[in-house]
Parts: C-alpha cells; sequence; structure tokens
C-alpha cells in the first residue's frame, strides 16, 4: 500500500485522525511549518520529498486541492481520508479556535466557502476508479474506528477514537 493521506478540511478531526494512525504504527506527520513554507513557495518537489519519508499525513499542505492529484500521482495505491463533520460543529470549532489563537472572530462566509470548494473538489476527484482509494468519517461517530481499520486492513476491535486537539467552547 502507498500512503495514508487524511485530506479533511481543518477542524473536523485531522489531530484525532493523525493520533489514530500514529497509534495503528504509521510514521506520522502533521502540519510542518516549514513545509508549509516550501508549499506556499511552489516547492513541490521539496514537500513531495518530506512526505517520501513518513507513511502518513494529515493537514496542510497534504488537504490542498492541488496537492492531491500530486500525491495520488507521486505514490500510487495510497488511501486517502476524507473527513466529515457537522456544519454547525464545524463553524463553532472554527469560531472557538480562531478566537483562541487571535483574538478576533473570523470571516465565517469565507471559511464557509473555502470548506464547501474543498468537499466539491474531493467528491469530484474521487469518482470512478478513484472511488475505492477514498475513506469519508466522522471521527466523532461511532463506528468509523472500525470503518478506519477495515479500510486500511486492520483486525477490527475498539472502535471509538480518542479526542484530540479540543478547543475549549468559549463563553
Amino acid at each position: 500500500m502507498g500512503k495514508v493521506i487524511c485530506i479533511g478540511f481543518q477542524k473536523t478531526g485531522t489531530t484525532t485522525l493523525g493520533k489514530a494512525l500514529a497509534s495503528l504504527g504509521y510514521n506520522h506527520t502533521s502540519f510542518n511549518q516549514s513545509v508549509w513554507d516550501a508549499y506556499r513557495a511552489g516547492d513541490r518537489v521539496k514537500v513531495l520529498s518530506y512526505m517520501d519519508t513518513f507513511d502518513s499525513a494529515d493537514d496542510g499542505p497534504w488537504n490542498k486541492p492541488d496537492m492531491i492529484p500530486l500525491l495520488d500521482h507521486a505514490f500510487p495505491n495510497s488511501r486517502f481520508i476524507y473527513l466529515d463533520r457537522d456544519e454547525e460543529a464545524w463553524k463553532q470549532s472554527v469560531i472557538n479556535w480562531t478566537i483562541k489563537k487571535t483574538g478576533s472572530k473570523p470571516n465565517m462566509k469565507g471559511y464557509l466557502k473555502d470548506y464547501l470548494a474543498h468537499k466539491k473538489f474531493v467528491d469530484e476527484y474521487f469518482v470512478g476508479d478513484k472511488a475505492s482509494l477514498l475513506l469519508r468519517i466522522d471521527v466523532s461517530k461511532q463506528g468509523t474506528l472500525n470503518q478506519l481499520k477495515s479500510f486500511l486492513g486492520f483486525q477490527v476491535g475498539e472502535d471509538e477514537f480518542p479526542h484530540h486537539n479540543q478547543t475549549s467552547r468559549l463563553k
């Protein structure tokens, strides 16, 4: 099998999925500032070279629509995991996280537009023979850890994701 790449949008459970992949034995990477800087500078060779040293990844730049086809091509037989999340819960998480990080409320219209565009891209990319490369899960729902394990060829068993990187709800 190739790589396992989480292509969920921010605040959909990417950290939780990343921790689950690491607990399954994957050499996992998450957000890395120098890789993000290389991505923003257009250095896809550096980004792909970095990914070559890991079994799995979550967060940016791996979830970016321009990266997904590159990863699919560079690492044949990879598996991709898209994270669904209730839209209202996602919005509240983005608000809480942004306020915690910046002290101000985010532009939710912009975030929502990007979130929906990302979802649309995933829906359109993973069709036909690519459909079998994608697993869609909501890490907050019962049964999804076993879906992940089955998708990746692991024996099913314990079936609840531990929740990581939870942003406290602001009052």
